[in-house]
């Protein structure tokens, strides 16, 4: 069994959707359960939103129960563009696995992702440059990896240049840097015994390609005319990109609800927004809930959009058979999946790059698909909604 260990549940969802393209059984849980016969499993901590000492109390939490138990390899998946407490998830689990080093690959280069010279770049911009400077939950303001990593400090961080080995002895942390695919394939034959992997989507897939071969093709068609299908927009960064247009377009009805009307949302105003997405169901099996910033105060606080979405969103299933779930953004997924109670996921298709689908273990009628906020929805879903 392989273990991976996300920090969000898209990341864990998109490293789903790669297993099962090499036809491996494949299981996402919110708690970690051994019991289960995927071949690789993979664990939401959710510590992405969580403060830095509150993350690490989460993974020592989690690292108590796993270590006593053999895996074929551990991953520690990280956001790739290094999001989130990096240096201190990453420590915690050297202390527990004092007599191995990490080698980290945050690169995703088949999204334009890159790493040389120190320096992080999306599609040849430095990271700080990126439409990532503009996310209202976390903007990135640097480019350096040792500042994205560990706020700029270099104690038991080292760069590795490209096609460079790992030196010998352990308690390190190894950022190894690449331009192209080939260069995060050399950073696979660096990892062994002595070798705990940690990274993104890129480095996971080129794990498993030198493992296991070419990929298999797995597809499904979601049948939407007769399954009732919500679609939760409720990531910062879409908001700032802007990339719900087309999804618009194929999905007339639509709840819009302000930042500043969410963010200080009663009870009562949850309630009646969704009673609001409950009647569009009325008239149209495919509705869509949209967090805007159109007509928003700026400086309202959003860290609590999240949990107002998982809310409204638990009386919407309480009070209607929604048979397909489609969510964007980490936290928000996370905080969906919670609140409704669901801790174990089988991954079965994945419709896009970062776009996957998953059956409720517990409750085997409901899918649930998300995907990264940074993510467009997919040619394959459109091509679905239109027939």
């Amino acid at each position: 069994m392989i273990l991976v260990i996300a920090d969000d549940f898209t990341g864990a969802a998109e490293l789903a959707g790669i297993s099962i393209g090499f036809g491996l059984k494949t299981e996402v849980q919110t708690t970690f359960d051994i019991n289960s016969d995927a071949e690789v499993l993979i664990i939401d901590t959710n510590t992405r939103s969580k403060t830095a000492e509150e993350a690490e109390m989460v993974l020592k939490k989690l690292l108590e129960s796993v270590r006593q138990y053999e895996f074929d390899f551990i991953y520690k998946k990280i956001d790739s563009v290094l999001r989130g407490h990096i240096y201190e998830e990453l420590s915690v689990m050297l202390r527990y696995y004092p007599d191995k080093s990490i080698l980290l690959s945050p690169t995703n280069p088949s999204r334009g992702r890159t790493t040389s010279n120190g320096t992080y770049f999306i599609d040849g911009l430095p990271l700080h440059e990126t439409v990532f400077s503009e996310d209202p939950e976390s903007p990135i303001k640097a480019s350096d990896i040792y500042t994205l990593v560990n706020g700029g400090e270099k104690d038991g961080i080292q760069i590795l240049n490209t096609f460079s080995s790992i030196p010998s002895g352990s308690g390190m942390i190894y950022v190894g840097e690449a331009k192209d695919q080939d260069e995060v394939r050399h950073w696979v034959s660096q990892t062994g015994e002595g070798v705990i992997t940690a990274g993104a989507a890129d480095f996971f897939k080129a794990i498993l390609e030198s493992k296991y071969g070419k990929r298999a093709n797995v597809r499904s068609k979601i049948d939407f005319e007769s399954r009732n299908s919500l679609f939760v927009c409720g990531s910062s960064l879409s908001r700032v990109i802007n990339i719900e247009e087309e999804l618009f377009s194929q999905n007339p009805k639509v709840v819009e609800i302000l930042e500043n009307q969410i963010c200080s949302a009663s009870v009562y105003t949850l309630k009646k927004i969704s009673k609001k997405v409950i009647e569009q169901f009325k008239v149209s099996n495919k509705v869509i809930l949209f967090v805007t910033t159109s007509g928003s105060d700026s400086d309202q606080p959003t860290h609590n959009i999240p949990k107002c979405l998982a809310a409204i969103t638990s009386n919407i299933l309480h009070n209607l058979k929604l048979d397909e779930l489609f969510i964007e953004g980490g936290t928000t997924s996370s905080e969906i999946v919670r609140k409704a109670g669901w801790e174990k996921f089988k991954a079965v298709n994945q419709m896009g790059e970062g776009l996957v689908r998953m059956q409720v273990v517990s409750s085997p009628a409901n899918f649930i698909t998300v995907k990264p906020g940074s993510y467009k929805w997919s040619d394959s879903l459109w091509r679905q909604l239109k027939s």
